[in-house]
Protein backbone atom coordinates (compact mmCIF):
# COMPACT_ATOMS: atom_id res chain seq x y z
CA UNK A 1 0.00 0.00 0.00
CA UNK A 2 1.21 3.35 -1.06
CA UNK A 3 1.93 5.68 1.59
CA UNK A 4 2.21 9.70 1.69
CA UNK A 5 5.10 9.69 4.31
CA UNK A 6 8.53 9.57 2.31
CA UNK A 7 10.20 6.08 3.66
CA UNK A 8 12.95 6.61 6.11
CA UNK A 9 15.78 4.11 7.51
CA UNK A 10 17.23 5.23 11.10
CA UNK A 11 20.37 3.46 11.95
CA UNK A 12 21.58 3.09 15.32
CA UNK A 13 24.13 1.72 17.80
CA UNK A 14 21.98 0.16 20.56
CA UNK A 15 18.30 -0.23 21.02
CA UNK A 16 16.74 2.89 21.86
CA UNK A 17 14.57 1.61 24.46
CA UNK A 18 14.16 2.22 27.44
CA UNK A 19 15.24 5.80 27.65
CA UNK A 20 16.96 5.86 31.08
CA UNK A 21 20.69 7.00 29.68
CA UNK A 22 21.45 10.60 27.73
CA UNK A 23 21.84 8.95 24.38
CA UNK A 24 19.39 6.73 24.39
CA UNK A 25 16.46 8.96 25.50
CA UNK A 26 17.50 11.18 22.42
CA UNK A 27 17.12 8.74 19.69
CA UNK A 28 14.43 7.34 21.52
CA UNK A 29 12.49 10.74 21.59
CA UNK A 30 13.49 11.36 17.81
CA UNK A 31 12.66 8.01 16.56
CA UNK A 32 9.20 8.36 18.13
CA UNK A 33 8.48 12.08 16.92
CA UNK A 34 10.05 10.85 12.97
CA UNK A 35 7.31 7.84 13.11
CA UNK A 36 4.17 9.99 13.20
CA UNK A 37 5.93 11.73 10.02
CA UNK A 38 7.89 9.30 7.85
CA UNK A 39 7.42 5.59 6.92
CA UNK A 40 10.08 4.95 9.41
CA UNK A 41 12.19 1.54 9.24
CA UNK A 42 14.63 0.68 12.27
CA UNK A 43 17.92 -1.03 12.17
CA UNK A 44 20.12 -0.95 15.28
CA UNK A 45 22.72 -3.35 17.06
CA UNK A 46 21.84 -4.85 20.42
CA UNK A 47 24.08 -4.03 23.09
CA UNK A 48 24.38 -5.79 27.12
CA UNK A 49 20.45 -6.68 27.61
CA UNK A 50 18.77 -4.83 24.97
CA UNK A 51 17.41 -8.16 23.31
CA UNK A 52 14.77 -8.48 26.46
CA UNK A 53 13.62 -5.24 25.44
CA UNK A 54 12.88 -5.27 21.80
CA UNK A 55 9.42 -6.03 21.87
CA UNK A 56 9.03 -3.33 24.21
CA UNK A 57 9.92 -1.04 21.73
CA UNK A 58 8.18 -2.59 19.26
CA UNK A 59 4.75 -2.43 20.90
CA UNK A 60 5.58 1.81 20.89
CA UNK A 61 6.36 2.25 17.67
CA UNK A 62 4.68 2.02 14.24
CA UNK A 63 7.88 0.32 12.32
CA UNK A 64 7.44 -0.77 8.91
CA UNK A 65 10.44 -2.47 9.11
CA UNK A 66 13.01 -3.41 11.92
CA UNK A 67 16.05 -5.36 12.02
CA UNK A 68 18.87 -6.00 14.79
CA UNK A 69 21.75 -7.55 14.77
CA UNK A 70 23.67 -8.26 18.36
CA UNK A 71 27.20 -6.67 18.79
CA UNK A 72 29.19 -6.67 22.11
CA UNK A 73 32.88 -5.98 21.20
CA UNK A 74 34.50 -4.35 24.56
CA UNK A 75 37.79 -2.27 24.38
CA UNK A 76 40.99 -4.19 24.60
CA UNK A 77 44.43 -3.85 23.15
CA UNK A 78 44.05 -6.08 20.39
CA UNK A 79 41.17 -4.76 19.48
CA UNK A 80 42.60 -1.12 19.42
CA UNK A 81 45.66 -2.47 17.34
CA UNK A 82 43.27 -4.22 14.88
CA UNK A 83 41.54 -0.72 14.72
CA UNK A 84 45.02 0.45 13.43
CA UNK A 85 45.59 -2.18 11.16
CA UNK A 86 41.92 -1.23 9.52
CA UNK A 87 42.70 2.21 9.62
CA UNK A 88 39.40 2.95 11.84
CA UNK A 89 38.76 4.85 14.62
CA UNK A 90 38.31 2.02 17.88
CA UNK A 91 34.65 2.96 18.50
CA UNK A 92 33.53 2.16 14.57
CA UNK A 93 35.45 -1.24 14.44
CA UNK A 94 34.04 -1.76 18.11
CA UNK A 95 30.17 -0.97 16.49
CA UNK A 96 31.35 -3.09 13.19
CA UNK A 97 29.28 -6.29 12.07
CA UNK A 98 29.33 -7.92 8.29
CA UNK A 99 26.05 -9.31 9.33
CA UNK A 100 24.14 -5.69 10.05
CA UNK A 101 26.42 -4.31 6.93
CA UNK A 102 24.66 -7.24 4.78
CA UNK A 103 21.42 -6.28 6.37
CA UNK A 104 21.76 -2.22 5.55
CA UNK A 105 22.69 -2.89 2.27
CA UNK A 106 19.56 -5.22 1.55
CA UNK A 107 17.36 -2.42 2.46
CA UNK A 108 19.32 0.45 0.59
CA UNK A 109 17.46 0.09 -2.67
CA UNK A 110 13.87 0.79 -0.85
CA UNK A 111 15.47 3.51 1.36
CA UNK A 112 17.01 6.31 -0.61
CA UNK A 113 17.01 8.63 2.70
CA UNK A 114 18.58 7.25 5.52
CA UNK A 115 19.37 9.10 9.16
CA UNK A 116 22.52 7.84 10.92
CA UNK A 117 22.26 8.41 14.50
CA UNK A 118 25.86 8.59 16.13
CA UNK A 119 28.83 8.73 13.92
CA UNK A 120 29.36 4.79 14.12
CA UNK A 121 27.09 4.66 11.76
CA UNK A 122 28.20 6.48 8.99
CA UNK A 123 30.16 3.35 8.61
CA UNK A 124 27.32 1.27 7.13
CA UNK A 125 26.52 4.44 4.97
CA UNK A 126 30.18 5.47 2.64
CA UNK A 127 29.54 3.52 0.07
CA UNK A 128 25.75 4.36 -0.31
CA UNK A 129 26.65 6.72 -3.35
CA UNK A 130 22.79 6.53 -4.40
CA UNK A 131 21.67 7.40 -0.81
CA UNK A 132 20.65 10.85 0.69
CA UNK A 133 22.16 10.42 3.80
CA UNK A 134 21.54 12.95 7.66
CA UNK A 135 24.11 12.52 9.68
CA UNK A 136 22.78 12.58 13.51
CA UNK A 137 26.10 13.52 15.87
CA UNK A 138 25.52 13.08 19.31
CA UNK A 139 28.93 15.30 20.22
CA UNK A 140 31.63 16.34 17.96
CA UNK A 141 33.50 13.10 18.85
CA UNK A 142 36.77 13.84 18.25
CA UNK A 143 36.64 17.13 20.35
CA UNK A 144 35.83 14.79 23.35
CA UNK A 145 39.09 12.75 23.26
CA UNK A 146 40.62 15.40 22.53
CA UNK A 147 39.63 17.11 25.48
CA UNK A 148 40.40 13.81 27.84
CA UNK A 149 43.97 13.37 26.67
CA UNK A 150 44.53 17.46 27.19
CA UNK A 151 43.04 16.14 30.89
CA UNK A 152 44.57 13.30 32.24
CA UNK A 153 47.72 12.97 33.58
CA UNK A 154 48.27 9.43 32.98
CA UNK A 155 50.80 9.76 30.41
CA UNK A 156 50.62 5.82 28.99
CA UNK A 157 47.20 6.81 28.57
CA UNK A 158 47.71 10.42 27.20
CA UNK A 159 49.52 9.98 23.91
CA UNK A 160 47.02 7.32 22.53
CA UNK A 161 43.85 9.04 23.35
CA UNK A 162 45.56 11.84 21.96
CA UNK A 163 46.06 10.10 18.62
CA UNK A 164 42.73 8.40 18.73
CA UNK A 165 40.93 12.27 18.45
CA UNK A 166 43.29 12.41 15.16
CA UNK A 167 42.14 9.36 13.41
CA UNK A 168 37.89 10.08 14.90
CA UNK A 169 38.55 14.00 13.58
CA UNK A 170 39.92 12.49 9.92
CA UNK A 171 36.78 10.31 10.03
CA UNK A 172 34.39 12.65 11.14
CA UNK A 173 35.80 15.45 8.31
CA UNK A 174 35.07 12.41 6.09
CA UNK A 175 31.67 11.34 7.24
CA UNK A 176 30.23 15.12 7.47
CA UNK A 177 31.46 15.54 4.29
CA UNK A 178 29.70 12.16 3.49
CA UNK A 179 26.05 13.27 4.51
CA UNK A 180 23.61 15.74 2.50
CA UNK A 181 22.51 17.17 6.18
CA UNK A 182 24.07 17.27 9.49
CA UNK A 183 22.35 17.93 12.92
CA UNK A 184 24.10 18.61 15.59
CA UNK A 185 24.03 20.76 18.61
CA UNK A 186 25.25 24.33 18.40
CA UNK A 187 28.41 23.76 19.89
CA UNK A 188 29.12 20.56 18.09
CA UNK A 189 27.66 22.12 14.78
CA UNK A 190 30.37 25.04 14.89
CA UNK A 191 32.98 22.50 15.30
CA UNK A 192 31.77 19.73 12.83
CA UNK A 193 31.90 22.85 10.03
CA UNK A 194 35.18 23.91 10.36
CA UNK A 195 36.72 20.38 10.68
CA UNK A 196 34.70 19.61 7.80
CA UNK A 197 35.06 22.84 5.93
CA UNK A 198 31.31 22.47 4.61
CA UNK A 199 29.07 25.58 3.71
CA UNK A 200 26.82 26.60 6.99
CA UNK A 201 23.81 24.94 5.12
CA UNK A 202 25.14 21.57 5.30
CA UNK A 203 24.54 22.07 9.58
CA UNK A 204 21.73 22.17 11.49
CA UNK A 205 22.08 23.14 15.12
CA UNK A 206 19.69 22.03 17.71
CA UNK A 207 19.09 21.53 21.31
CA UNK A 208 18.46 17.99 22.59
CA UNK A 209 15.38 16.90 23.26
CA UNK A 210 14.49 16.04 27.27
CA UNK A 211 11.87 16.12 29.91
CA UNK A 212 10.02 18.80 28.95
CA UNK A 213 6.82 17.01 30.67
CA UNK A 214 8.49 18.32 34.23
CA UNK A 215 7.71 21.69 33.77
CA UNK A 216 4.18 20.73 33.91
CA UNK A 217 5.15 19.45 37.76
CA UNK A 218 5.48 21.98 40.94
CA UNK A 219 8.55 24.36 40.92
CA UNK A 220 10.87 22.47 44.23
CA UNK A 221 10.39 23.90 47.61
CA UNK A 222 12.71 25.14 49.63
CA UNK A 223 10.98 23.67 52.76
CA UNK A 224 11.03 20.24 50.89
CA UNK A 225 14.44 19.79 50.48
CA UNK A 226 17.48 19.25 52.95
CA UNK A 227 21.41 19.58 52.57
CA UNK A 228 21.71 17.45 49.58
CA UNK A 229 23.66 17.71 46.45
CA UNK A 230 22.68 14.81 43.85
CA UNK A 231 24.19 13.74 40.35
CA UNK A 232 22.10 11.52 37.69
CA UNK A 233 24.31 10.28 34.88
CA UNK A 234 25.56 6.82 33.75
CA UNK A 235 28.81 6.10 35.60
CA UNK A 236 30.67 3.49 33.58
CA UNK A 237 31.00 6.80 31.57
CA UNK A 238 34.36 8.12 31.61
CA UNK A 239 33.49 11.71 31.69
CA UNK A 240 31.64 11.33 34.36
CA UNK A 241 33.73 9.20 36.14
CA UNK A 242 36.62 11.56 36.06
CA UNK A 243 34.46 14.35 37.12
CA UNK A 244 33.09 12.68 40.16
CA UNK A 245 36.69 11.79 41.35
CA UNK A 246 37.46 15.08 41.29
CA UNK A 247 34.54 16.37 43.06
CA UNK A 248 35.01 13.37 45.88
CA UNK A 249 38.48 14.32 46.07
CA UNK A 250 38.94 18.18 45.78
CA UNK A 251 35.33 19.17 46.93
CA UNK A 252 33.59 16.84 48.81
CA UNK A 253 35.89 17.31 52.26
CA UNK A 254 35.58 21.20 52.55
CA UNK A 255 31.81 20.74 51.53
CA UNK A 256 30.99 18.35 54.56
CA UNK A 257 33.36 19.81 56.62
CA UNK A 258 31.41 23.23 56.49
CA UNK A 259 27.80 20.91 55.92
CA UNK A 260 28.02 18.10 58.96
CA UNK A 261 24.52 16.61 58.11
CA UNK A 262 25.46 17.10 53.94
CA UNK A 263 24.42 13.84 51.57
CA UNK A 264 25.74 13.41 48.07
CA UNK A 265 23.56 10.77 46.44
CA UNK A 266 25.12 9.99 42.88
CA UNK A 267 22.19 7.43 41.04
CA UNK A 268 23.43 5.78 38.01
CA UNK A 269 23.99 2.01 37.13
CA UNK A 270 27.24 0.37 37.14
CA UNK A 271 29.58 2.53 38.86
CA UNK A 272 32.86 2.01 38.03
CA UNK A 273 35.43 0.41 40.28
CA UNK A 274 37.38 3.87 40.59
CA UNK A 275 34.35 5.59 41.82
CA UNK A 276 33.06 3.07 44.03
CA UNK A 277 36.94 3.38 45.83
CA UNK A 278 36.69 7.20 45.86
CA UNK A 279 32.85 7.49 46.85
CA UNK A 280 33.85 4.88 50.19
CA UNK A 281 36.90 6.92 51.08
CA UNK A 282 34.32 9.74 52.04
CA UNK A 283 31.41 10.08 54.74
CA UNK A 284 28.31 10.96 53.38
CA UNK A 285 28.33 9.62 49.89
CA UNK A 286 25.96 6.95 48.51
CA UNK A 287 25.96 5.16 45.16
CA UNK A 288 22.17 4.51 44.85
CA UNK A 289 22.44 2.45 41.48
CA UNK A 290 20.02 2.42 38.75
CA UNK A 291 16.49 4.10 40.20
CA UNK A 292 13.79 4.25 37.92
CA UNK A 293 11.61 7.18 40.00
CA UNK A 294 13.93 10.35 40.25
CA UNK A 295 11.40 12.29 41.37
CA UNK A 296 11.68 12.13 45.20
CA UNK A 297 15.62 12.72 44.96
CA UNK A 298 14.80 15.63 42.32
CA UNK A 299 12.87 17.15 45.15
CA UNK A 300 14.99 16.12 47.94
CA UNK A 301 18.20 17.41 46.96
CA UNK A 302 19.09 21.51 46.95
CA UNK A 303 21.44 20.76 44.72
CA UNK A 304 21.94 19.05 41.26
CA UNK A 305 26.29 18.82 40.99
CA UNK A 306 27.64 18.48 37.17
CA UNK A 307 31.40 18.35 38.05
CA UNK A 308 32.39 17.62 34.23
CA UNK A 309 35.79 18.10 33.23
CA UNK A 310 36.05 17.10 29.68
CA UNK A 311 33.15 16.29 27.01
CA UNK A 312 31.48 17.93 24.10
CA UNK A 313 27.68 18.61 23.55
CA UNK A 314 24.98 19.42 25.81
CA UNK A 315 24.40 17.25 28.91
CA UNK A 316 21.05 16.48 28.90
CA UNK A 317 21.49 15.62 32.73
CA UNK A 318 21.76 19.53 32.70
CA UNK A 319 19.13 20.20 30.11
CA UNK A 320 16.70 17.55 32.35
CA UNK A 321 17.06 19.69 35.45
CA UNK A 322 16.64 22.77 34.30
CA UNK A 323 13.18 21.80 33.48
CA UNK A 324 12.67 21.28 37.38
CA UNK A 325 14.06 24.08 38.51
CA UNK A 326 16.74 22.03 40.61
CA UNK A 327 19.61 25.05 40.92
CA UNK A 328 22.67 23.37 39.20
CA UNK A 329 26.51 23.70 39.85
CA UNK A 330 28.03 22.54 36.56
CA UNK A 331 31.67 23.43 34.71
CA UNK A 332 32.40 25.42 31.19
CA UNK A 333 31.94 21.80 29.84
CA UNK A 334 29.00 21.29 31.58
CA UNK A 335 27.00 23.98 30.59
CA UNK A 336 28.41 24.29 26.96
CA UNK A 337 25.95 24.57 23.36
CA UNK A 338 23.31 26.61 25.62
CA UNK A 339 22.53 30.24 25.79
CA UNK A 340 22.69 30.51 29.33
CA UNK A 341 23.79 33.22 31.83
CA UNK A 342 26.18 32.00 34.52
CA UNK A 343 25.03 33.36 37.75
CA UNK A 344 21.41 33.48 36.73
CA UNK A 345 20.19 30.30 35.47
CA UNK A 346 23.09 28.03 37.01
CA UNK A 347 26.74 28.58 38.41
CA UNK A 348 29.50 27.95 36.31
CA UNK A 349 32.75 26.94 38.58
CA UNK A 350 36.04 27.36 36.84
CA UNK A 351 37.87 25.22 39.70
CA UNK A 352 37.50 23.51 42.90
CA UNK A 353 37.52 26.28 44.95
CA UNK A 354 34.74 28.23 43.19
CA UNK A 355 32.48 25.00 42.65
CA UNK A 356 32.81 24.68 46.73
CA UNK A 357 31.63 28.43 46.98
CA UNK A 358 28.68 27.95 44.73
CA UNK A 359 27.20 24.74 46.06
CA UNK A 360 27.50 26.11 49.51
CA UNK A 361 25.41 29.42 48.56
CA UNK A 362 22.52 27.49 47.18
CA UNK A 363 23.18 25.38 50.51
CA UNK A 364 22.65 28.39 52.64
CA UNK A 365 20.83 31.08 50.47
CA UNK A 366 17.49 30.75 50.45
CA UNK A 367 16.47 33.82 48.45
CA UNK A 368 19.50 32.68 46.08
CA UNK A 369 18.17 29.31 45.76
CA UNK A 370 14.44 30.30 44.44
CA UNK A 371 15.97 33.07 42.07
CA UNK A 372 18.26 30.31 40.51
CA UNK A 373 14.96 27.98 40.73
CA UNK A 374 12.62 30.17 39.03
CA UNK A 375 15.35 31.71 36.21
CA UNK A 376 16.14 27.83 35.09
CA UNK A 377 12.61 27.43 34.71
CA UNK A 378 11.57 30.36 32.78
CA UNK A 379 14.88 29.59 30.71
CA UNK A 380 14.02 26.23 29.93
CA UNK A 381 10.27 27.16 29.06
CA UNK A 382 11.28 30.03 26.72
CA UNK A 383 14.56 28.19 24.89
CA UNK A 384 14.16 24.31 25.33
CA UNK A 385 10.46 23.20 24.33
CA UNK A 386 10.88 19.83 22.21
CA UNK A 387 8.49 20.31 19.54
CA UNK A 388 10.44 23.21 18.13
CA UNK A 389 13.65 21.27 17.88
CA UNK A 390 11.84 17.97 16.39
CA UNK A 391 10.39 20.38 13.69
CA UNK A 392 13.87 21.74 12.72
CA UNK A 393 14.95 18.05 12.42
CA UNK A 394 12.20 16.97 10.48
CA UNK A 395 12.92 19.94 7.74
CA UNK A 396 16.80 19.06 7.92
CA UNK A 397 15.80 15.47 6.79
CA UNK A 398 13.06 16.79 3.99
CA UNK A 399 15.90 19.62 2.78
CA UNK A 400 18.43 16.18 2.57
CA UNK A 401 16.10 14.44 0.19
CA UNK A 402 15.12 17.72 -1.87
CA UNK A 403 11.71 18.20 0.08
CA UNK A 404 11.76 20.58 2.05
CA UNK A 405 12.78 25.04 2.47
CA UNK A 406 16.09 26.81 3.05
CA UNK A 407 17.30 26.18 6.20
CA UNK A 408 15.93 28.16 9.81
CA UNK A 409 17.35 30.42 11.49
CA UNK A 410 20.16 29.38 13.86
CA UNK A 411 19.43 29.37 17.67
CA UNK A 412 20.20 31.76 20.31
CA UNK A 413 19.19 33.36 23.33
CA UNK A 414 16.31 35.29 21.92
CA UNK A 415 14.64 32.77 20.00
CA UNK A 416 14.28 28.91 19.74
Amino acid sequence: MHSARPPLLFLTTQLPWPPYRGGVAVSWRLLEYLSGHFELSLGCLLKGDDAQHEAALRARLPLADYFSVPCNRPRSAGLLLQSYLRGQPLNVLRNASPAFQAEVQARLSRHPLVLADHYEMMAYLLDASDSRIVYHAHNAEYLMWERYAAQTGNLLRKLPVWLESRRIRSYERQICRRAAQVLAFPNDAAVLQAVSGLDAEQFTAVLPCGEEEALAEPAPAWEDTKPMLLYVGTLSWEANIDGLCWMLEQCWPALKAAHPDLEFRIIGSQPDARLQAAAAAQAGVFLEGFVEDLGPYYRQARVFAAPLRFGSGIKLKVLNTLYRGLPVVTTAVGAEGMPLEAGRELYVAGDAAGFIRACSRLLEDRAAWERMRDASRSFAAAHLRNAVQLERIREAILRAAGLASPPAPPLGRGGN
